[in-house]
């Protein structure tokens, strides 16, 4: 999903990581958040994306094993 080697992986995340930064800016900026706050705000809004990416794909596997054995059993 994120990339086979570790350019393919640095490439996929670029995207997040510029989103995660630019929430940090505007925490800090327009929000008046110290740095370190602002950081583990983002941190913690991230991790709960991955985490609910993470569990959507479960989800999604589930899904497909269930209706797959759904199918062989006629």
């Amino acid at each position: 999903m994120y990339g086979e080697t570790e350019n393919e992986l640095n490439e996929s995340l670029e995207a997040p990581v510029r989103k995660g930064e630019e929430m940090a800016r505007k925490l800090i900026m327009e929000m008046g958040c110290g740095r370190e706050v602002a950081k583990e705000l983002t941190v913690l809004t991230l991790y709960d994306v991955a985490i609910l990416i993470g569990m959507f794909r479960c989800q999604l596997i589930l899904l497909n094993v269930y209706f797959a054995y759904s199918w062989m059993d006629g």
